[in-house]
Protein backbone atom coordinates (compact mmCIF):
# COMPACT_ATOMS: atom_id res chain seq x y z
CA UNK A 1 0.00 0.00 0.00
CA UNK A 2 2.90 2.42 1.05
CA UNK A 3 4.31 1.93 -2.48
CA UNK A 4 1.22 2.40 -4.39
CA UNK A 5 0.64 5.72 -2.71
CA UNK A 6 4.17 6.73 -3.09
CA UNK A 7 3.57 6.10 -7.51
CA UNK A 8 0.09 7.86 -7.77
CA UNK A 9 1.67 10.58 -5.62
CA UNK A 10 4.42 10.94 -7.95
CA UNK A 11 2.59 10.37 -10.81
CA UNK A 12 0.17 13.25 -10.44
CA UNK A 13 3.04 15.69 -8.96
CA UNK A 14 4.60 14.69 -12.53
CA UNK A 15 1.49 15.88 -14.14
CA UNK A 16 -0.24 12.70 -15.33
CA UNK A 17 -4.00 12.81 -15.72
CA UNK A 18 -5.50 10.45 -12.78
CA UNK A 19 -8.55 8.62 -13.07
CA UNK A 20 -10.26 7.50 -9.84
CA UNK A 21 -11.76 3.33 -10.04
CA UNK A 22 -12.39 0.37 -8.08
CA UNK A 23 -12.45 -2.31 -10.35
CA UNK A 24 -15.76 -3.30 -9.08
CA UNK A 25 -17.44 -5.49 -8.59
CA UNK A 26 -13.98 -7.55 -7.60
CA UNK A 27 -14.13 -8.84 -4.06
CA UNK A 28 -14.48 -6.27 -1.46
CA UNK A 29 -15.68 -3.70 -3.83
CA UNK A 30 -19.01 -2.22 -4.56
CA UNK A 31 -20.14 -0.11 -7.39
CA UNK A 32 -20.48 3.50 -5.80
CA UNK A 33 -20.10 3.24 -2.32
CA UNK A 34 -16.08 2.30 -2.96
CA UNK A 35 -15.34 5.41 -4.32
CA UNK A 36 -15.30 7.10 -1.83
CA UNK A 37 -12.30 5.04 -0.62
CA UNK A 38 -10.72 5.84 -3.68
CA UNK A 39 -11.25 9.14 -3.21
CA UNK A 40 -10.07 9.37 0.30
CA UNK A 41 -6.86 7.21 -0.85
CA UNK A 42 -6.44 9.80 -3.40
CA UNK A 43 -5.60 12.23 -1.08
CA UNK A 44 -3.56 10.06 1.34
CA UNK A 45 -1.46 9.67 -1.63
CA UNK A 46 -0.34 13.54 -1.63
CA UNK A 47 -3.42 14.85 -4.34
CA UNK A 48 -6.10 17.65 -3.54
CA UNK A 49 -9.55 17.05 -2.28
CA UNK A 50 -10.06 19.45 -5.46
CA UNK A 51 -8.09 17.21 -7.72
CA UNK A 52 -9.37 13.43 -6.06
CA UNK A 53 -12.70 14.94 -7.26
CA UNK A 54 -11.70 15.96 -10.67
CA UNK A 55 -10.29 12.64 -10.77
CA UNK A 56 -13.67 11.07 -10.22
CA UNK A 57 -15.73 13.47 -12.30
CA UNK A 58 -14.16 15.87 -14.98
CA UNK A 59 -11.31 14.13 -15.87
CA UNK A 60 -12.44 10.99 -16.78
CA UNK A 61 -15.17 12.79 -18.82
CA UNK A 62 -12.24 14.44 -20.69
CA UNK A 63 -10.03 11.57 -21.08
CA UNK A 64 -12.70 9.38 -22.60
CA UNK A 65 -14.36 12.52 -24.96
CA UNK A 66 -18.05 12.37 -22.67
CA UNK A 67 -18.74 15.35 -23.98
CA UNK A 68 -21.48 16.21 -22.54
CA UNK A 69 -21.01 15.14 -18.33
CA UNK A 70 -18.18 15.73 -15.84
CA UNK A 71 -18.61 19.44 -15.44
CA UNK A 72 -20.89 21.27 -13.34
CA UNK A 73 -21.77 23.68 -16.67
CA UNK A 74 -25.36 25.17 -17.85
CA UNK A 75 -26.44 22.82 -20.74
CA UNK A 76 -24.74 19.77 -19.95
CA UNK A 77 -26.11 16.63 -18.24
CA UNK A 78 -27.13 16.83 -14.81
CA UNK A 79 -25.37 14.05 -12.61
CA UNK A 80 -25.32 15.81 -9.54
CA UNK A 81 -24.41 15.09 -5.52
CA UNK A 82 -25.42 17.07 -2.93
CA UNK A 83 -23.38 16.57 -0.01
CA UNK A 84 -23.37 18.47 3.88
CA UNK A 85 -19.47 19.57 4.07
CA UNK A 86 -17.24 20.96 1.68
CA UNK A 87 -15.53 17.85 0.25
CA UNK A 88 -12.99 20.29 -1.31
CA UNK A 89 -11.37 20.27 1.61
CA UNK A 90 -12.42 17.28 3.50
CA UNK A 91 -12.92 14.36 0.94
CA UNK A 92 -14.83 12.24 3.43
CA UNK A 93 -17.86 14.72 3.70
CA UNK A 94 -19.00 13.57 -0.15
CA UNK A 95 -20.22 9.89 2.03
CA UNK A 96 -22.81 12.55 3.73
CA UNK A 97 -25.22 12.45 1.08
CA UNK A 98 -28.64 14.62 0.97
CA UNK A 99 -29.62 13.86 -2.39
CA UNK A 100 -28.67 12.13 -5.93
CA UNK A 101 -29.34 13.63 -9.51
CA UNK A 102 -29.21 11.14 -12.70
CA UNK A 103 -29.71 13.02 -16.24
CA UNK A 104 -31.42 15.87 -14.31
CA UNK A 105 -33.99 13.20 -12.28
CA UNK A 106 -34.06 13.52 -8.70
CA UNK A 107 -33.28 9.71 -7.52
CA UNK A 108 -35.83 8.37 -4.86
CA UNK A 109 -33.43 7.21 -2.14
CA UNK A 110 -36.11 5.96 -0.06
CA UNK A 111 -37.19 3.16 -2.50
CA UNK A 112 -33.22 2.78 -2.97
CA UNK A 113 -32.84 1.77 0.74
CA UNK A 114 -35.91 -0.11 0.46
CA UNK A 115 -34.56 -2.26 -1.98
CA UNK A 116 -31.52 -2.64 -0.40
CA UNK A 117 -32.83 -3.71 2.81
CA UNK A 118 -35.00 -6.49 0.48
CA UNK A 119 -31.80 -7.74 -0.73
CA UNK A 120 -30.50 -8.42 2.62
CA UNK A 121 -33.56 -9.66 3.83
CA UNK A 122 -33.50 -11.94 1.01
CA UNK A 123 -29.53 -12.98 1.76
CA UNK A 124 -30.30 -13.86 5.00
CA UNK A 125 -33.29 -16.01 3.87
CA UNK A 126 -31.04 -17.93 1.80
CA UNK A 127 -28.72 -18.32 4.42
CA UNK A 128 -31.26 -19.62 7.13
CA UNK A 129 -32.94 -21.79 4.09
CA UNK A 130 -32.70 -25.27 5.27
CA UNK A 131 -29.99 -28.14 3.54
CA UNK A 132 -31.18 -30.12 0.53
CA UNK A 133 -33.27 -32.74 1.55
CA UNK A 134 -30.53 -36.32 2.02
CA UNK A 135 -27.94 -33.74 2.35
CA UNK A 136 -27.28 -34.58 5.92
CA UNK A 137 -24.31 -36.85 5.77
CA UNK A 138 -22.53 -34.86 2.58
CA UNK A 139 -22.19 -37.96 0.58
CA UNK A 140 -22.84 -36.58 -3.55
CA UNK A 141 -21.86 -39.73 -5.11
CA UNK A 142 -19.88 -43.31 -5.09
CA UNK A 143 -21.77 -44.21 -8.70
CA UNK A 144 -22.11 -47.66 -7.42
CA UNK A 145 -25.33 -48.51 -8.18
CA UNK A 146 -25.08 -49.01 -11.99
CA UNK A 147 -25.84 -45.60 -12.74
CA UNK A 148 -25.28 -41.98 -12.97
CA UNK A 149 -27.06 -41.33 -9.50
CA UNK A 150 -26.41 -38.84 -6.74
CA UNK A 151 -27.73 -38.89 -2.73
CA UNK A 152 -29.56 -35.56 -3.42
CA UNK A 153 -31.11 -33.10 -5.27
CA UNK A 154 -31.06 -33.20 -9.31
CA UNK A 155 -28.27 -35.11 -9.75
CA UNK A 156 -25.72 -34.96 -12.63
CA UNK A 157 -25.81 -33.98 -16.67
CA UNK A 158 -23.36 -33.35 -19.18
CA UNK A 159 -22.10 -29.67 -19.35
CA UNK A 160 -20.29 -27.93 -22.56
CA UNK A 161 -19.83 -24.28 -23.32
CA UNK A 162 -22.72 -24.78 -25.30
CA UNK A 163 -24.56 -22.67 -23.05
CA UNK A 164 -22.57 -19.50 -24.69
CA UNK A 165 -22.48 -20.98 -28.08
CA UNK A 166 -19.18 -22.55 -27.87
CA UNK A 167 -18.26 -26.29 -29.49
CA UNK A 168 -16.59 -28.18 -26.91
CA UNK A 169 -18.60 -31.77 -26.49
CA UNK A 170 -18.78 -34.60 -23.75
CA UNK A 171 -20.03 -38.04 -22.82
CA UNK A 172 -20.70 -39.33 -19.56
CA UNK A 173 -20.60 -42.86 -18.93
CA UNK A 174 -19.85 -44.93 -16.00
CA UNK A 175 -16.44 -46.86 -15.39
CA UNK A 176 -16.25 -49.91 -14.37
CA UNK A 177 -13.19 -49.64 -11.91
CA UNK A 178 -13.57 -46.91 -9.08
CA UNK A 179 -11.24 -45.39 -6.27
CA UNK A 180 -10.33 -47.88 -3.88
CA UNK A 181 -11.29 -51.00 -5.71
CA UNK A 182 -14.94 -49.92 -6.05
CA UNK A 183 -17.52 -50.89 -8.32
CA UNK A 184 -18.32 -47.48 -10.30
CA UNK A 185 -16.73 -44.02 -11.18
CA UNK A 186 -18.02 -41.31 -13.77
CA UNK A 187 -16.57 -41.04 -16.72
CA UNK A 188 -15.84 -37.61 -18.69
CA UNK A 189 -14.74 -38.01 -22.42
CA UNK A 190 -14.88 -35.24 -25.12
CA UNK A 191 -12.79 -32.19 -26.40
CA UNK A 192 -12.89 -28.87 -25.59
CA UNK A 193 -13.03 -26.69 -28.31
CA UNK A 194 -10.10 -24.25 -29.31
CA UNK A 195 -10.99 -20.18 -28.59
CA UNK A 196 -10.64 -17.23 -26.87
CA UNK A 197 -13.35 -17.20 -25.04
CA UNK A 198 -14.22 -19.49 -21.91
CA UNK A 199 -14.11 -22.95 -22.84
CA UNK A 200 -15.44 -26.01 -20.92
CA UNK A 201 -16.89 -29.90 -20.93
CA UNK A 202 -17.86 -32.01 -18.23
CA UNK A 203 -20.15 -33.13 -15.69
CA UNK A 204 -22.38 -30.76 -13.61
CA UNK A 205 -23.87 -31.94 -10.15
CA UNK A 206 -26.98 -29.71 -9.35
CA UNK A 207 -27.24 -30.06 -5.31
CA UNK A 208 -31.13 -27.79 -5.60
CA UNK A 209 -34.40 -29.58 -6.21
CA UNK A 210 -34.24 -28.96 -9.93
CA UNK A 211 -31.07 -27.90 -12.23
CA UNK A 212 -29.75 -24.36 -11.48
CA UNK A 213 -32.02 -23.99 -8.18
CA UNK A 214 -30.27 -22.68 -5.76
CA UNK A 215 -28.88 -25.14 -2.64
CA UNK A 216 -28.05 -23.98 0.88
CA UNK A 217 -24.70 -26.19 1.62
CA UNK A 218 -23.69 -23.57 4.34
CA UNK A 219 -23.09 -26.54 7.16
CA UNK A 220 -20.02 -27.55 4.45
CA UNK A 221 -16.50 -26.23 4.37
CA UNK A 222 -15.61 -28.60 1.48
CA UNK A 223 -15.79 -30.50 -1.73
CA UNK A 224 -13.79 -34.02 -1.44
CA UNK A 225 -12.95 -36.20 -4.14
CA UNK A 226 -11.15 -38.81 -6.04
CA UNK A 227 -10.08 -38.29 -9.84
CA UNK A 228 -8.42 -39.79 -12.16
CA UNK A 229 -7.39 -38.84 -15.52
CA UNK A 230 -5.50 -40.26 -19.25
CA UNK A 231 -2.13 -38.58 -17.84
CA UNK A 232 -2.81 -35.86 -19.93
CA UNK A 233 -6.03 -34.06 -18.88
CA UNK A 234 -6.25 -32.04 -15.98
CA UNK A 235 -9.20 -32.00 -14.03
CA UNK A 236 -11.09 -28.24 -13.25
CA UNK A 237 -13.62 -27.58 -10.24
CA UNK A 238 -16.27 -24.91 -10.64
CA UNK A 239 -18.74 -23.80 -8.34
CA UNK A 240 -21.65 -21.92 -9.61
CA UNK A 241 -23.62 -19.37 -7.00
CA UNK A 242 -26.31 -17.49 -7.20
CA UNK A 243 -24.34 -14.83 -5.20
CA UNK A 244 -21.71 -15.27 -8.34
CA UNK A 245 -24.05 -13.84 -11.47
CA UNK A 246 -22.99 -15.44 -14.63
CA UNK A 247 -18.69 -16.02 -13.13
CA UNK A 248 -18.31 -18.96 -11.61
CA UNK A 249 -15.32 -19.46 -8.89
CA UNK A 250 -12.82 -22.35 -10.31
CA UNK A 251 -9.76 -24.55 -9.26
CA UNK A 252 -7.63 -26.63 -12.05
CA UNK A 253 -6.19 -29.62 -10.44
CA UNK A 254 -3.63 -31.82 -11.76
CA UNK A 255 -4.78 -35.44 -11.73
CA UNK A 256 -2.45 -38.37 -12.98
CA UNK A 257 -3.32 -41.85 -14.17
CA UNK A 258 -3.72 -43.38 -10.65
CA UNK A 259 -6.90 -42.51 -8.41
CA UNK A 260 -6.01 -39.89 -5.94
CA UNK A 261 -7.89 -38.13 -3.42
CA UNK A 262 -8.38 -34.29 -3.69
CA UNK A 263 -9.61 -31.63 -1.59
CA UNK A 264 -11.11 -28.15 -2.61
CA UNK A 265 -11.90 -25.84 0.16
CA UNK A 266 -14.80 -23.05 -0.24
CA UNK A 267 -12.67 -20.75 1.47
CA UNK A 268 -9.95 -20.82 -1.47
CA UNK A 269 -12.82 -20.41 -3.81
CA UNK A 270 -12.31 -16.82 -2.63
CA UNK A 271 -14.28 -17.43 0.56
CA UNK A 272 -17.13 -18.23 -0.99
CA UNK A 273 -20.43 -18.72 1.27
CA UNK A 274 -21.95 -21.49 -0.09
CA UNK A 275 -25.69 -20.64 1.14
CA UNK A 276 -26.55 -20.39 -2.58
CA UNK A 277 -24.71 -23.10 -4.33
CA UNK A 278 -26.30 -23.85 -8.14
CA UNK A 279 -24.17 -26.28 -9.38
CA UNK A 280 -20.81 -28.15 -9.33
CA UNK A 281 -18.77 -28.65 -12.26
CA UNK A 282 -16.01 -31.61 -12.88
CA UNK A 283 -14.34 -31.41 -16.07
CA UNK A 284 -11.91 -30.06 -18.50
CA UNK A 285 -10.86 -26.31 -19.65
CA UNK A 286 -7.70 -26.78 -21.37
CA UNK A 287 -8.16 -27.06 -25.06
CA UNK A 288 -8.09 -30.46 -26.90
CA UNK A 289 -9.06 -34.46 -26.52
CA UNK A 290 -9.79 -35.07 -22.68
CA UNK A 291 -10.77 -38.04 -20.50
CA UNK A 292 -11.37 -38.14 -16.74
CA UNK A 293 -12.90 -40.39 -14.35
CA UNK A 294 -14.66 -38.77 -10.84
CA UNK A 295 -15.59 -40.96 -7.60
CA UNK A 296 -16.62 -40.69 -4.13
CA UNK A 297 -17.65 -37.59 -4.34
CA UNK A 298 -18.85 -35.43 -0.89
CA UNK A 299 -18.84 -32.15 1.29
CA UNK A 300 -16.97 -32.34 4.38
Amino acid sequence: MRGALATVGALHRAGVPLLASTDAPNPGTVHGVSLHDELALLVRAGLPATAALAAATSVPADRFEMNDRGHVVAGKRADLLLVRGDPTTDITATRAIEAVWKAGHRLDRDAYRKAVADEYAALEARRAAPPPPGSESGKIAAFEAGKLAAEFGAGWQPATDALIGGTSTVELNLGKKGARKSKGALRMSGAVAEGEQPKWAGAMFFPGAAPMQPANLGKFTKLVFAARSDGASALTVMVFAEQLGIAPLRKQIAVGREWAEHTVTFAELGGLEPHDVLGLFFGATQAGPFALELDDVRLE
